[in-house]
């Protein structure tokens, strides 16, 4: 799996398509969650991640902004300084916060990063997610990348062929591709990658278009759970 992790990190370099977000765009996290509701599965957690390099007058402008509505704490390495902000309020339902990473290079670009996350989906959250995730887009421009996974409560209800195939049916998943784990002990049963048309982010590897990618775990007694991604799972799973 660590090998899949650093494969998936040299992909960032490759993504492409990356637009700023508006209230028409399909919503990838959405999406994902509507099939897995449709599948009689719950979504176990789920998280939201856009990054952007920026130039540092940008990055200190948004550490201004930040500062006055979110809790900041301030690290300070050998050749940066890094900004968190994080939201306090106890809302009960999402957990949102922002990095600002400043290198000490004058000149040298730096990167800015938001992140929602949450466990649990259903309408009242789902509201407040788009809400949220409107407020961070309009933090970034047309040159962010945007992720987005979720996983699964474990369960036999269905298999991921069927899965797969509501995928197709849902959301048009195309060029699929699966890998299967044969590592002695390992709980992962297949990584299955595609492309979903919808979605406007996507790389290309081996003539294809690429940007969903989906782990199926062996629960045991015939359980299993799914971590679902998109463009890529940039977390372990």
């Amino acid at each position: 799996m660590k090998k899949m992790m650093m494969t998936g990190v040299f992909l960032l370099l490759m993504i492409s398509g990356t637009t700023a977000y508006s209230s028409g765009d399909a919503d990838e996290l959405v999406d994902m969650a509507g099939v897995v509701g449709e599948a009689g599965l719950e979504v176990a957690e789920w998280h939201y991640m856009e990054r952007e390099e920026m130039d540092q007058e940008s990055l200190l402008n948004l550490v201004e902004d930040l500062k006055n509505s979110y809790k900041v704490t301030v690290e300070r390495k050998e050749k940066s300084v890094k900004y968190i902000f994080v939201d306090i309020r106890k809302n009960g339902t999402i957990t949102e916060y922002y990095t600002v990473i400043l290198p000490e290079q004058e000149h040298a670009a730096g990167e800015f990063t938001a992140v929602l996350e949450g466990s649990g989906w259903g309408k009242d959250l789902e509201e407040v997610y788009q809400s949220k995730r409107k407020n961070v887009a309009e933090k970034f421009t047309k040159a962010s990348q945007r992720f987005a996974w979720l996983s699964t409560v474990e369960s036999g209800i269905m298999d991921s062929d069927s899965f797969l195939h509501m995928l197709e049916n849902e959301l048009d998943f195309q060029h699929g591709t699966t890998q299967f784990d044969n590592v002695g002990n390992s709980k992962h049963k297949k990584l299955v990658y595609g492309y979903i048309p919808l979605w406007t982010q996507k790389f290309t590897f081996n003539e294809a278009p690429r940007n969903f990618q989906m782990a199926v775990t062996d629960e045991g007694s015939g359980s299993v759970s799914y971590t679902l991604g998109t463009p890529i799972l940039i977390h372990e799973y």
